[in-house]
């Protein structure tokens, strides 16, 4: 197993050169986790990766009946989700999703991300932290949505791994739809007692 460094914060002012950290030492890695020598509470190696942004996903289209299953499955009875006269009614030209349907899409965005060695998550030790969805219309029956995903920050505490990301939905056509974003953390190993 490996054991949790104590890290040497350096202040912004000093310059960070990848590959080295103050001076010529070189820098270690432990088993598959990142560089575990930090700047400002990062680790060195992942520093590169914020604002990172990876390639848009092929287009999923929105389906009535994904919609529906997707209702049914959080016990939401919203008819604006089953019917679409209801959401005509309610101004949408067809029934629109709730609002965290967006998941079923934007999770294969991120997963480059999540899996980018450069940053080293141990997917095996990875909790979902926080998802909130950012929106400019509603999701739609019949939308072709396209992902793009961008890496905001990255930072290590107490040896795990803080993946803040931003995913920006929009249509084929580049109308904006909504801007997810995901915190995902790759929790430290546990010591061995």
């Amino acid at each position: 197993m490996w054991a949790v460094p104590r890290f040497r914060l350096v202040a912004d002012a000093v310059p960070v050169v990848p590959g080295r950290l103050r001076g010529n030492r070189p820098r270690r890695r432990r088993r598959g986790r990142p560089d575990l020598e930090c700047a400002g509470g990062r680790p060195v190696s992942a520093l590169d990766a914020i604002g990172r942004t990876y390639p848009k996903t092929a287009p999923y289209e929105v389906g009535r009946e994904k919609i529906r299953e997707f209702a049914e499955a959080i016990g939401d009875t919203n008819s604006a989700y089953l019917d679409a006269a209801a959401a005509q009614k309610l101004g949408h030209p067809d029934v629109i999703a709730p609002p965290t349907f967006p998941i079923i899409f934007t999770m294969r965005s991120t997963r480059p991300a999540v899996f980018d060695p450069e940053i080293g998550m141990d997917y095996a030790r990875v909790v979902h932290g926080e998802q909130r969805f950012v929106y400019t219309r509603p999701v739609r029956a019949g939308d072709r949505l396209v992902c793009e995903t961008q890496i905001e920050d990255v930072k290590l505490r107490a040896g795990s791994i803080f993946l803040s990301m931003r995913t920006d939905v929009t249509t084929e056509d580049g109308e904006p739809v909504l801007a997810a974003y995901a915190l995902i953390v790759s929790r430290a190993a546990e010591k061995e007692g």
